[in-house]
């Protein structure tokens, strides 16, 4: 049996070391899910939300009917689905309906009106290693929407039309209700539930529920007014009652009732009113009366006597004539909703009369008006009768003219214009046209009669007309718009254009004179046009022909060679042209001829003309002369010239050799008086200058280089022509640099490095000598070249300790390897050449810069602002150091400190973040500032802030890390609970409490007499605590608050002998609205007290004859001696009233009554019973005052060890608390409950303002209990 089992055993051990190793890999959660609740009730779902607890997941097990009764098996994970029964069953009809690490969750396919269990268990890890917490759990139930109980009821119907109907009744128990309505016949289908139905009381367009049962309301009303009614006919109504909003379930069957409705309207249209009048249409626009629909009849000339006939429906047709002839000519032109038409179809010049008739019902069931109709009428638009007058012209050329008029009475005319030999056209009634001044572009009206105008004003400009041409003119008056009707016959004239011009052009002009261009500007002849021929070398000799149109082009020789040599560049009826593509140094002669007409109709004026020449640009005969070098310093020098005979002149410069580059005729070049930076022709041939000037300075120059300049006159701006190769010259640079370098500074400093910074002087390059300590005492020596390195000490050494730590061309340099601290001096010497021929620039520019020092001041009076559950600011005072970083962590200790020259980062949300980690803190913020925001935090959790001071540049700092040290408690519930709590009685009425503190900012206590602590503190609520047993806030019935702050001890007196006390502590954060409460397993404890005397009853009545009835009763006495009856006017301080003998030993019930009477407005007593062996317990307190006697102002509890507040002050009034050295510690006002637990105990005075300039003195005891 021993070999038998020991395999067993073996197995055994090992799948218990394996399941202890994955507990060991992670735990289970130990906090339960909280707080579970329900919303978004409907019939098939609701949303479950709950306060997480610690574990990493969750999954809820839901159950309908009963409670959940299974639990998860660790090392087991099981599928989740919102809808219920489609997850794992995890017992018989227990599914799983989630499973994640979120605190809601909504819960689908679900049965009406059942109750739904749910149990929610934390757990942590996966597969195997999956641990439940299943000692606690949260739980809770929660039915899906039941039907309402009561169906509306009463239901009555007003407003009874023959196309509308209100309907009315009183609300059921539902949370809204839906009306169904059926034409003809009672409602015969009831909502299905779970099904959303849309509701709508324009019958018809609702929801159908069946077969013609239309959904006509939804909502949580009691009325609706329902049209689209048919008249005379009976609709049924069902009104249903239901709860839930997107899966309701209704209550069945529902309310009915039933209602005829109307036949004939019984209001008439009233309002009758017409506009947009035209020659053929008018709109007409009434009010309607209170039929569904209307029928408009027309009639031309008369009043309409026609009537429509019951039960007949009419076509209608808004062009008049068109629609059903009702009578002889009274024709229907509208049968519809509307009550606003056009009518379209008439006559000019006519009225119209029209009748309006109200009608409910279509077909075989239409029923008109009984009540007289709404007549009214409308006229058409008549032709104007005054016609425009006095056509009259002006400006008359080859090609246009310009006609003025007299307007006539008409609101608009209209223009036409042909041509001699066309018959005259008149425009047609109603008919539109387009108009164009544009002759010939216009509606053609037949015979060319075109439409040159149409609008309300007085004169036009007509062109496009041809020379040497008589145009007849029409003007006809017109009414209206888009139906117009014309005055006729017209007003005519006759005016014809002239032929060929007999002015020519005149004052010839040129500018901007370039080798292949020019600019040409004259004053114009009278010709509507004008063409330009131009020939190169001689006079033009060609003559346009009339009737022919040339060809242009600027481009001299592209447009119509109209001769040999002899091109048109121009052709229009400007005054000016730039004409291009010229050769330079050449003669051009123009001829300018004007113009009329075009095509075949075209007239030149070829004599006169206007004639001229230009040449281009020339080449400049005379070149620059005496050149001249000054200012000759190492990178810059003036040269000088005396002028040629150009317009300008170019100076190109070469380094080293002569120049041999040149530029091109009639090309330009961008210079730059920078050696290097202009434009480059060939090889090295730099443009220095193009301009009028006699002497350039020459920038950019290297020290001891020779530089060889070629001075170039040339002719033109944009295309010059250039005299090459102009006159040469040559010039060393100085090889001495003459400016030293300047501006030494330093624009990083950190703990190890510093960056230098100078403006350089004029050498070709500069050495920087750097030294520790005291300023450079070395020279560079001339002709000698030395190794630099960034990193102090590597490089070349002259003298001692001046090493070389920047040879070249620039601006900067980065200092490294320095020490913390430390002033250094630096150097920097321009110079110039190479090799044996360098000449260093003495003295050198000195400056120096210390790295980096440590903050002797750190930072200082840490707050923390704006704490909320996952966020807070952190504010200080900084010290004397120009940058600060902020660590925070969740541990009261920092276990690594910055560390010198490191490049720390930072960011609000970097706790957590390994990325941010210091240690075991994090990186929050690093800058100048005296405040930062710290995010990504955790609620109900106390949190280090260490605020350490630095200086130098932020990547290389030097910290001062005595840091400034600070803590806050985020909002939200403690992390925590209290544990170990325990009671002791003392046998004198009162009890020892004390109980180790969680991680909240204070501690709660409850007490309640005789059974457990049932109720818990609510968030967001600041309680009256008294250690003095049932003097603190009830919270529930019977749950009294004995204590509140951060200590872990308390003495709870006013306890009744022989009674049981449960007690609980509750660990919170904040007070106020921020207050939040950890609920969940508070310590508990409770505490037995000695019953001497079993106290049946304590009470205080006025008596009649004055005074105050005390009786109190006992049950049972063991070993009591008397009872001393003890008196309080503030319910703080007792003093002995009287004595009075007791039992001693007694089974049997005792009365006992004493009669006294005080001075005071308010009274408290209670009895001191005292036992033979001396000792003693109190009875409750009770409170009774005498009538037409206000309370004084008091102050509760007295003593405190927390909260108190004034009771009884009528008025808010100012207050102040001042200490036994007279030092004013608190300031409010008498409304506010006020926290005392951070003052030092001891006697304070408590003085009030009574509001006559008076003040009310009252002590107050701070740290007793």
């Amino acid at each position: 049996m021993k070999l038998t089992c020991l395999p067993l055993l073996l197995l055994l051990f090992i799948n218990c070391a394996l399941r202890a190793n994955n507990k060991n890999l992670l735990a289970g959660p130990t906090v339960p899910s909280s707080n579970l609740s329900f919303s978004n009730i409907q019939g098939n779902s609701m949303t479950m939300v709950w306060t997480k607890g610690d574990g990493q997941r969750r999954i809820v097990i839901a159950k309908a009917g009963s409670a959940v009764t299974a639990v998860p098996s660790n090392g087991n994970d099981y599928n989740s689905n919102l809808i219920f029964g489609n997850g794992a069953e995890i017992a018989p009809d227990e599914f799983v309906v989630y499973d994640n690490s979120g605190s809601s969750t909504l819960v689908f396919g679900l049965q009406p009106n059942t109750v739904y269990h749910f149990a929610i268990f934390e757990y942590n890890g996966t597969g195997a290693g999956t641990e439940y917490l299943t000692a606690s759990f949260a739980a809770g139930s929660q039915s899906t929407s039941t039907p309402p109980g009561t169906q509306a009821s009463a239901l009555v119907f007003s407003n009874v039309e023959g196309g509308s109907v209100t309907l009315s009744w009183t609300n059921g128990d539902g949370a809204s209700r839906l009306v169904l309505c059926k034409e003809g016949a009672a409602v015969n289908a009831n909502p299905v539930n779970l099904t959303n139905y849309s509701g709508n009381a324009f019958f018809g367009s609702g929801s159908q529920v069946g077969t013609g049962n239309f959904a006509v309301y939804k909502g949580n009303g009691s009325s609706v007014a329902v049209t689209n009614l048919e008249p005379n006919t009976t609709y049924h109504f069902a009104v249903f009652e239901y709860n839930g909003i997107s899966a309701p379930v209704y209550l069945s069957p529902g309310a009915t009732a039933s209602q005829l409705t109307g036949t004939s309207p019984t209001t008439a249209a009233t309002n009758w009113q017409t506009s947009n009048q035209d020659g053929n249409r008018f709109r007409y626009s009434f009010t309607k009366g209170n039929g569904t629909r209307r029928i408009v009849i027309a009639k031309e000339g008369s009043a309409v006597t026609a009537t429509p006939v019951d039960g007949q429906s009419y076509s209608a047709n808004v062009t008049f004539g068109n629609g059903a002839e009702i009578a002889p000519g009274e024709f229907v032109i509208s049968s519809n909703t509307s009550s606003n038409q056009l009518m379209y179809g008439l006559n000019p010049n006519t009225t119209y009369h029209l009748a309006v008739f109200e009608y409910n019902g279509t077909g075989n069931n239409t029923y008109y008006q009984t009540v007289p109709p709404l007549t009214g009428t409308g006229s058409t638009l008549s032709a104007p009768t005054v016609q425009g007058s006095n056509l009259q012209f002006s400006g008359i050329t080859g090609s246009s003219i310009q006609i003025s008029w007299t307007n006539g009475n008409g609101s608009k005319r209209l223009v036409v214009a042909r041509a001699d030999g066309n018959a005259q056209s008149p425009p047609v009634d109603l008919a539109n046209y387009s108009p164009s001044a544009s002759f010939g572009n216009g509606s053609n009206l037949g015979n060319s009669n075109y439409v040159i105008y149409e609008s309300t004003g007085t004169s036009m400009t007509l062109v496009n007309l041809s020379p040497n041409t008589t145009y007849h003119f029409d003007l006809y008056e017109f009414n209206g718009s888009v139906g117009p009707v014309y005055l006729r016959p017209a007003a005519s004239a006759s005016q014809a254009t002239v032929g060929a011009p007999t002015v020519a052009a005149s004052n010839l002009g040129f500018g901007s004179i370039e080798g292949n261009r020019m600019f040409t500007a004259f004053t114009k002849g009278n010709g509507a046009r004008r063409i330009i021929i131009a020939k190169a070398g001689s006079a033009v000799t060609a003559d346009p022909v009339d009737g022919t149109d040339y060809v242009h082009d600027f481009t001299f020789g592209n447009g119509d060679e109209i001769a040999p040599g002899e091109f048109v560049v121009y052709d229009g009826a400007a005054n000016s042209v730039s004409i291009n593509g010229l050769s330079p140094n050449t003669v051009y002669h123009l001829k300018i001829v004007e113009y009329n007409g075009t095509g075949s109709s075209t007239l030149y004026l070829v004599n006169p003309f206007l004639s001229g020449q230009q040449s281009t640009a020339t080449t400049p005969t005379a070149a620059p002369s005496n050149i001249i070098f000054s200012n000759v310093e190492g990178n810059s020098m003036t040269i000088s010239w005396t002028n040629g005979n150009g317009a300008g002149r170019m100076v190109i410069a070469k380094a080293g050799s002569a120049v041999d580059g040149f530029p091109v005729d009639l090309q330009t070049y961008s210079p730059s008086l920078v050696f290097g930076s202009g434009s480059e022709i060939g090889t090295g041939n730099r443009v220095l200058y193009s301009g009028t000037l006699s002497s350039i300075t020459v920038l950019g120059l290297s020290l001891g280089e020779t530089y060889h300049f070629a001075v170039i006159e040339y002719n033109g701006s944009n295309a010059p022509v250039y005299q090459t190769p102009g006159t040469a010259a040559q010039q060393m640079a100085s090889s001495l640099p003459s400016v030293q370098a300047s501006n030494g500074n330093v624009n990083l400093t950190g703990a190890y490095r510093l960056n230098l910074t100078w403006t350089k002087g004029n050498g070709n390059r500069r050495v920087v000598l750097a030294k520790q300590g005291s300023a450079v005492d070395a020279v560079p020596a001339n002709g000698t070249s030395y190794n630099p390195d960034g990193q102090f000490g590597n490089g070349d050494e002259i003298g001692t300790g001046n090493f070389v730590v920047y040879d070249g061309t620039g601006s900067s340099q980065l200092v490294t390897g320095l020490a913390i601290g430390t002033d250094y001096h630096f150097s920097i010497f321009e110079y110039g050449g190479s090799g044996a021929n360098i000449n260093y620039l003495s003295p050198g520019h000195a400056f120096n810069h210390s790295t980096a020092t440590i903050p002797t001041t750190a930072p200082s009076n840490f707050s923390a602002f704006n704490v909320n559950g996952t966020s807070a600011q952190a504010g200080w005072t900084n010290g004397n150091g120009n940058g600060r970083l902020v660590v925070i962590s969740d541990g009261n200790a920092l276990t690594q400190q910055p560390v010198h020259g490191t490049a720390y980062n930072a960011a609000a949300s970097g706790y957590n973040d390994p990325v941010y980690a210091l240690g075991n803190g994090y990186r929050v913020y690093k800058g100048q500032a005296s405040s930062a925001l710290m995010t990504n935090l955790t609620g109900g959790t106390t949190y280090h802030v260490f605020v350490f001071e630095y200086n130098g540049n932020d990547n290389y700092p030097a910290f001062n890390t005595a840091a400034l040290a600070g803590q806050f408690t985020t909002l939200g519930e403690p992390q925590t609970p209290a544990t170990s709590l325990s009671a002791t009685d003392n046998e004198n009425g009162s009890a020892s409490l004390n109980w180790t503190r969680g991680s909240g900012q204070q501690s709660l206590v409850l007490a309640k007499e005789g059974s457990a602590v049932d109720a818990a503190p609510q968030d967001g609520q600041d309680y009256t605590a008294q250690s003095f047993f049932g003097s603190g806030d009830e919270i529930g019935t019977g749950n009294f608050v004995v204590y509140e702050g951060p200590a872990s001890n308390l003495t709870l007196s006013n306890l009744a002998a022989g009674q049981t006390y449960h007690l609980a502590v509750y660990e919170f954060n904040f007070t106020g609205a921020n207050t939040d409460y950890l609920a969940a397993d508070p310590a508990r404890a409770q505490v037995s007290t000695l019953l001497p005397v079993e106290m049946a009853s304590f009470t205080a009545s006025k008596n009649k004859g004055g005074g105050i009835l005390l009786k109190w009763e006992t049950a049972s006495e063991t070993n009591s001696g008397y009872f001393e009856i003890q008196h309080s006017n503030d319910g703080r301080i007792f003093v002995p009233v009287q004595k009075v003998p007791s039992a001693g030993n007694s089974f049997e019930s005792h009365q006992y009554r004493f009669l006294h009477n005080p001075p005071e407005e308010q009274n408290y007593y209670r009895l001191k019973q005292v036992d033979i062996d001396g000792l003693f317990s109190f009875s409750k307190t009770i409170y009774i005052s005498l009538e037409n006697k206000h309370p004084e102002a008091v102050v509760f509890p007295n003593p405190t060890n927390g909260f108190f507040e004034i009771k009884n002050v009528d008025e808010p009034a100012a207050c102040f608390l001042i200490n036994i050295l007279g030092e004013r510690v608190v300031e409010f006002r008498s409304d506010e409950k006020i926290w005392a637990g951070h003052l030092a105990a001891g006697l304070y005075w408590l003085v009030m303002e009574k509001g006559n300039g008076e003040w009310e003195k009252m002590p107050l005891h701070i740290g007793g209990h």
